[in-house]
């Protein structure tokens, strides 16, 4: 049983992702709302690929959105609290990211990173061969391996705060995920066609989740983080 209407579900699950990610943007000594511009232009090179990735799913059915807890309101066959995902959730794990930067700040070795990376990739490249089949999978894996062989080839010295901030990150996303897939409710409002997955879940979280909202992050901060180095050389 819910505490709010079942149409308004998904908008308070990012609602609540939002909250505090936004109000703390502005504390004088973070400033994160200063880093909108780079951080947008993260989102949009990001949402290219993913919106695209999920208009498609959607249409193929590999995932289908429970009408009882959205709005009802869509754009290319998806609700509009889809496409604000698509805004909350980067916007709030970059906030984690540089909460991650101002406070801690550590720095792996440079081998530490690069060869779990490349074990990171080898093992993804591995799942990629067996599971070449299922789509879901190949696609999640494939968009993984390709961002982490990007920012490694680009800007490798973002990893160290990006490991870390994502596995902090890991926290509100089983809470969220788990809320959509639904490990902690009587119905999920995504449902999975499950031929199309390994079938390893966490919770009710499929196992490539993981590595979507992985490949998803990497791409919105490699871009960030290259925009604010362009733009603090000016």
């Amino acid at each position: 049983m819910y505490l709010i209407d079942y149409k308004l579900f998904y908008s308070f699950l990012l609602i609540l992702t939002i909250f505090y990610p936004l109000l703390y943007s502005f504390n004088f000594k973070f400033k994160f709302y200063k880093n909108w511009a780079n951080l947008f232009i993260g989102i949009f090179f990001m949402s290219l690929i993913f919106i695209s990735w999920d208009i498609y799913f959607t249409k193929m059915k590999i995932w289908t959105f429970n009408d009882k807890f959205t709005l009802g309101y869509e754009f290319l066959n998806l609700p509009i609290e889809e496409w604000l995902f698509f805004l909350i959730i980067p916007y709030s794990c970059v906030f984690i990211y540089e909460s991650v930067k101002f406070f801690i700040n550590h720095q792996f070795s440079e081998k530490f990173i690069f060869f779990t990376t490349i074990i990171l990739i080898i093992f993804l490249s591995v799942l990629f061969i067996i599971f070449r089949e299922k789509l879901y999978t190949k696609f999640c894996f494939l968009i993984t391996i390709i961002s982490l062989v990007t920012t490694i080839s680009l800007k490798k010295e973002i990893l160290s705060n990006f490991y870390i901030s994502y596995l902090f990150s890991l926290i509100p996303f089983t809470i969220i995920n788990g809320f959509l897939t639904g490990s902690f409710s009587s119905e999920p409002i995504v449902t999975y066609n499950s031929n199309e997955l390994i079938g390893i879940r966490f919770l009710n979280i499929p196992f490539e989740d993981f590595f979507y909202s992985m490949s998803m992050l990497i791409i919105v901060i490699l871009v960030y983080e290259m925009k604010l180095i362009k733009n603090n050389n000016f």
